[in-house]
């Protein structure tokens, strides 16, 4: 057997990194702790080659655009929040624009900040971020309840499971919500992205991507206790799954103009949710005093 391959992504230095391997060497993840817990590769053994089933960049790129390659853990909220603006049981809060655009704040704090490693073995690692401690004054003015997050990590028989979960260990609710923005690399499949659909069960109309220079985003709401996502070729062929497994309510597949990439997003809470205020179907949710959150799915190679 040919020796594991080095990380797929030029430019990470090795001490960066968190390695996983699965017990059957078959798979290998590696997973950026101090840049917001990123899984930056997702390798999988097909015959006597790797694949690498995620799009990602080296540490320059992913820090100046977090949510944009790997695998971006999305919290204290999903989504954009116009203005940076938004109401919370009665009070008003203003957070900083940090998305490009310089009008709207994207996607909470959880993807660009430091996470300490808490447990970590050959094939798993636990890593943990606790609010508002990770946040600047300014920050914490924007948001300021006190949120226990947690993230694991793991490689099971070429499998890559990811557990994402949120504790409310304040007094007061809070407004919660977490996402996972797994970003698929084209290549892997095809050589061109307008030859990929996008495929959903329970039974979606699939959804042919464009080419580059065009994006797309559409969301559509979760049904059934383990919904399967795919990317495939429309003529068929292997797939990269993702199989979703607890407490998402939608599902969004975006593919941005300028990279070969496509993104399966599950949320617990619409994507504008946090523009939208406080309950309702479309609102964002509350995690009470001492509740928890939590949102997990797997990855992995199907073949055709």
């Amino acid at each position: 057997m040919n020796a594991p391959p080095p990380c797929p992504v030029p430019g990470w230095d090795d001490s960066a990194l968190v390695r996983l391997t699965d017990a059957q060497e078959a798979a290998l993840a590696w997973i950026a702790p101090e840049m917001g817990a990123n899984c930056i590769a997702f390798a999988v053994k097909r015959a006597e080659a790797w694949v690498n089933l995620i799009f990602s960049a080296g540490p320059e790129a992913l820090r100046s655009r977090p949510t944009r390659f790997g695998i971006p853990l999305l919290a204290p909220f999903p989504g954009l929040l116009p203005g940076g603006r938004y109401a919370w049981r009665g009070a008003e809060y203003q957070l900083a624009p940090n998305a490009a655009d310089g009008r709207s704040f994207a996607h909470g704090f959880a993807h660009d900040r430091p996470w300490r490693i808490t447990r970590q073995t050959a094939s798993e690692v636990a890593l943990a971020l606790s609010l508002p401690e990770a946040l600047s004054a300014a920050e914490r003015a924007g948001y300021p309840f006190e949120i226990d997050l947690q993230a694991r990590f793991s490689l099971e028989t070429g499998t890559l499971r990811i557990a994402f979960e949120a504790v409310n260990r304040g007094h007061d609710p809070a407004p919660l919500g977490l996402g996972l923005h797994p970003y698929a690399a084209v290549a892997a499949l095809t050589e061109h992205r307008e030859d990929l659909v996008a495929e959903m069960s329970p039974p979606c109309p699939p959804v042919a991507l464009p080419p580059l220079g065009r994006s797309t985003l559409q969301q559509f709401p979760i049904a059934g206790d383990t919904p399967v996502a795919r990317l495939r070729a429309a003529r068929g062929g292997p797939a990269i799954e993702l199989r979703i497994a607890a407490s998402a309510g939608a599902l969004a597949i975006y593919a941005p103009a300028d990279q070969p990439s496509a993104s399966f997003e599950p949320t617990t809470c619409a994507l504008s949710a946090m523009a939208q205020g406080e309950g309702g179907s479309e609102g964002m949710p509350a995690l009470g005093p001492g509740e928890q959150l939590a949102l997990s799915a797997t990855l992995r190679w199907v073949d055709g």
